[in-house]
């Protein structure tokens, strides 16, 4: 019996292997590639994420030296700042374009410190 974490973070994939009791068994990571296709913007695509999330998960498992009937459960998280719009076909998803940019956190600053209903 074990459990597995995953994070979906940035620029790698990060796979852990954990007891009940919450002691590591085994670490794995898998790297991703973040594009800057101009100043400001950034993108990834999610076929990157799964492909990163199916290596590392086979790596720590390997590491730990478990069969994947053994995981009896699975924590996820990822990156907040962003939408991935999926189609029907999986190979038809959609890059992620990631927004939080300077420009905007200055903007977001403004706003905060407008008072309700005043323009920024």
């Amino acid at each position: 019996m074990a459990l597995l974490g995953l994070d979906i973070g940035t620029s790698a994939t990060k796979a852990l292997v954990l007891t009940p009791q919450g002691k590591v068994v085994a670490t794995a990571e898998s790297t991703h590639v973040l594009k800057t296709p101009r100043p400001g913007w950034s993108e990834q695509h999610p076929e990157d994420w799964w492909r990163a999330v199916v290596l590392a998960t086979g790596h720590v498992l390997k590491k730990a030296g478990i069969h994947g009937s053994e995981i009896t459960a699975i924590g996820l998280s990822g990156q907040m700042h962003g939408s991935v719009f999926w189609g029907m076909v999986p190979s038809h998803c959609a890059r992620l374009y990631f927004g939080m940019t300077n420009a905007r956190l200055k903007s977001a600053g403004k706003l905060k410190r407008s008072p309700a209903g005043a323009k920024a």
